[in-house]
């Protein structure tokens, strides 16, 4: 706690925190994106766990990366925000309001998610990348297919979803032909 600022908002409610080790490229498991990877800029880790150094990725690469983030935004900016709730000190978060500098929860979850190491370094290397609107519109559209759907709808036989930055690509076809990691659980859990 930084006296200066006070004490956390989980030090106030009496929760004990439980920090995040530091993010390990090489101990992210199999069918699981570790919202850590965003933190840095340095290696992508793909559904089966393999990394990638950025600077080896080529320029398509990187721009499905930065599409497929896209589609997790929202759950990785609302963790953000509610760590950077309750471990941030309280006085912080008011010296952000007085300066007019938004907390994570009071930006969009594309615009965090564009802010983040990984998304810049990506962007920076491949200038070519699909504007951030237009990402995010995929991604809701993406979604809400899904939904309609009752599941991912890569899942769905048949389903076409072109990638906004190279629409003779089908993302859903690419998620097909991508194999489940060893062990990977199609229900979500990680394997034992």
């Amino acid at each position: 706690m930084d006296d200066e600022l006070g004490p956390t908002l989980a030090e106030v409610t009496g929760i004990e925190p439980v920090p995040d080790p530091p993010f390990d490229a090489h101990g992210v498991t199999p069918g699981m994106l570790d919202r850590r990877v965003v933190d840095q800029t340095q290696v992508w880790v793909d559904a089966r766990a393999e990394v990638h150094r950025v600077a080896d990725m080529g320029d398509a690469y990187r721009a499905n990366v930065v599409a497929h983030l896209h589609l997790h935004a929202t759950w990785m900016w609302s963790a953000a925000a509610f760590d950077e709730l309750l471990d941030d000190p309280v006085g912080l978060h008011a010296a952000h309001r007085e300066t007019g500098i938004p907390l994570i929860g009071e930006v969009d979850p594309h615009t965090w998610l564009e802010s983040t190491p990984l998304v810049r370094a990506l962007r920076r290397l491949t200038p070519g990348i699909a504007p951030p609107a237009v990402l995010a519109a995929w991604a809701r559209g993406v979604q809400a297919r899904s939904a309609r759907a009752g599941t991912d709808i890569w899942k769905v036989p048949g389903a076409v979803v072109p990638m906004p930055q190279d629409p003779d690509r089908d993302w859903a076809h690419d998620m097909r032909q991508t194999p489940p990691p060893v062990g990977h659980d199609p229900n979500g859990q990680a394997p034992q």
